[in-house]
């Protein structure tokens, strides 16, 4: 039972890391993303017996608080265009965080060419793209989901001044 409870803390740790590194929504076009300087993890929460510390940014350690953050910005609808879909919307925490569907759907109605990328231990991950490995932190690839064109996901215009006046009128 502890080691659900961790894995689901380790859900939200990686749903935190996704969003809050949207912090800096500069050159989001970069052609080859290598990555940030990576550190072990900084554990708030122990994780199950044999699992190895996730790497993470140098400037981007895990905080009860981001967790806790995480964790509400990944159920919040402002994070789409029209304010009807949420992260979970594609990645629910009780499908192994996919949406069990043969292509996803996004905000705009538009059916995906592939299923919802599943989020479970994404953390281990060397690229986090289905469509481009050069996607190499989830900082980064949290972009795409927001702000991609093709396929549109959750819709948000770049770079993000929308989402950030939805958020700060709250």
């Amino acid at each position: 039972m502890r080691s659900g409870r961790c894995l689901r803390d380790l859900g939200w740790v990686i749903a935190l890391s996704v969003i809050c590194g949207g912090c800096a929504l500069t050159d989001l076009r970069r052609a080859v993303d290598p990555g940030p300087p990576a550190v072990p993890m900084r554990l708030v929460r122990p994780l199950p017996a044999g699992f190895p510390r996730p790497m993470v940014p140098v400037g981007n350690q895990v905080t009860d608080a981001k967790v806790d953050l995480g964790r509400h910005l990944f159920f919040d609808t402002a994070l789409s265009r029209d304010g009807s879909y949420s992260c979970a919307s594609c990645h629910r925490p009780e499908l192994a965080f996919t949406d069990g569907l043969r292509r996803a759907e996004g905000v705009t109605g538009a059916l995906h060419p592939r299923s919802s990328m599943s989020l479970a231990n994404v953390a281990y991950g060397a690229t986090f793209n289905w469509a481009d490995p050069r996607t190499r932190s989830l900082e980064r690839q949290m972009l795409v989901p927001m702000f991609g064109e093709e396929p549109v996901e959750l819709g948000l215009e770049a770079p993000g001044n929308q989402l950030l006046e939805r958020l700060a009128d709250r």
